[in-house]
């Protein structure tokens, strides 16, 4: 199976990037085709754990359009988006139907809207 992966980049030690590099490289282990996109990473690929580690950042257009070019280039069958959820980034659920939004919570007084975005 085609996977893609949004997260930050695997080579920060926030809660999202190491639960998101764990899951990618135990997908991998599994034998799937991983594409993942690191939403800290600019301009050029980056390598972690011989996964390729996709840009969103552009010189051009923004980090939102860059993102879901990258998304309809690769066709995957699934988008798992390791992301926290006030972010633009939780509309790829809507855009892309087969998305599954995973949100490791790293601390208190998360915002409302997350909040509320964890509750639905």
């Amino acid at each position: 199976m085609k996977i893609c992966i949004i997260s930050a980049s695997p080579r920060l030690n926030s809660g999202f990037s190491v639960v998101a590099k764990n899951i990618a490289k135990g997908l991998k282990k599994l034998d799937h085709e991983i594409a993942y996109i690191g939403l800290q990473t600019a301009h050029t690929s980056e390598w972690c754990n011989g996964i390729e580690i996709l840009p969103t950042q552009s010189f051009h257009i923004d980090d939102i359009t860059q993102t879901m070019l990258t998304i309809n280039k690769i066709k995957p069958d699934v988008v798992l988006a390791i992301i926290q959820m006030d972010a633009d980034f939780n509309d790829f659920a809507k855009i892309f139907p087969k998305t599954a939004v995973y949100t490791p919570v790293e601390g208190r007084n998360i915002p409302q809207k997350m909040s509320n975005d964890l509750l639905s």
